[in-house]
């Protein structure tokens, strides 16, 4: 599963993890599948290597027969989507592919903002866990059992 996939399995949990009672937490408890499902998507979320943006570079131009960046625009290039986790990119490079109509090679903003729906979808995700990690302790320390 991508990145944006499991970011997206989350959000369905949604509901679930963060507008249910808290003592609805405990009796769901859907902890073991949530924190799964994170810790998932941390492990999907790896950034690329120049080489492989390199790589995605050369198919976008192939796939637009467009001739690619080189130099210090292709250094640009690196640099900016440096920070966009590989899979991520890689769905925003196919999305370019099919949707991008000038004669010019798409540039860095082009490919940020193809890829920032699936961005803002695992930033969401990312979110949601660490609110559902707060409320389930509140949700054990005022329903859980008690000792004593």
């Amino acid at each position: 599963m991508t990145a944006a996939q499991l970011a997206r399995e989350i959000m369905n949990l949604r509901g679930s993890l963060i507008d249910a009672p808290l003592e609805k937490l405990l009796l769901d408890d859907l902890s073991t599948r949530a924190f799964d499902l994170y810790h998932r998507l941390e492990l999907a979320t790896v950034y690329p290597s120049q080489q492989e943006i390199a790589a995605l570079v050369r198919t976008v131009s192939v796939g637009l027969d467009i001739p690619p960046p080189t130099g210090s625009g292709l250094k640009i290039y690196f640099k900016t989507l440096a920070e966009v986790p590989l899979t991520v990119l890689m769905a925003a490079a196919e999305r370019l592919v099919k949707t991008h109509r000038y004669p010019t090679f798409p540039k860095p903003v082009e490919w940020l903002g193809s890829a920032s729906a699936d961005q803002d979808e695992i930033e969401k995700a990312r979110f949601t866990m660490q609110i559902y990690e707060r409320r389930l302790k509140m949700a054990r320390l005022y329903y859980g059992p008690r000792k004593g």
